[in-house]
């Protein structure tokens, strides 16, 4: 009896009310620990990122084949000149307008999904390629090099 009087005298209280007990300690415990189980179930219910741009798991250099790689688009259009993707890839940056004036002033190449190409120069992210099969088979165009995969 004396020990456990003891360890009462030690416990923190306000005004003979020991503070580890009673109603409000209790309802405490049970709201935090309510959200803390809600924040552990949204998080688990949560869809992983998604992923903008694959990475490649390749080098991109000259003479190498690859595949066109833009799930999501079946056909699509790259700009023959460099010129075009440079002002192509600008208007994304600065306005529509460049945009609009690339694809009315420079000619442009369809290309699908999976179309076998062949790399035939490289610069920074701007890569120029030949196709090597599809509706512009044997033309060259230049597309980004996220846009490049392995051949299956």
């Amino acid at each position: 009896m004396v020990e456990r009087t003891l360890i009462r005298e030690r416990l923190p209280s306000v005004g003979g009310r020991q503070l580890w007990r009673g109603p409000g300690v209790v309802l405490t415990v049970v709201v935090a620990t309510w959200w803390l189980v809600v924040g552990a179930v949204v998080v688990a219910m949560l869809p992983a990122p998604a992923e903008s741009a694959s990475t490649l798991s390749f080098a991109v250099t000259p003479g190498r084949t690859a595949r066109i790689n833009q799930p999501g688009i079946p056909v699509w259009v790259i700009p023959v000149e460099r010129a075009a993707y440079e002002e192509y890839q600008r208007g994304f940056q600065e306005s529509d307008e460049l945009i609009e004036h690339a694809f009315t002033v420079f000619a442009w190449i369809e290309v699908s999904h999976h179309d076998v190409v062949r790399v035939v120069a490289v610069d920074g992210e701007a890569v120029q390629v030949e196709l090597l099969e599809g509706r512009s088979g044997g033309r060259r165009g230049w597309l980004r090099t996220r846009h490049l995969d392995l051949p299956s």
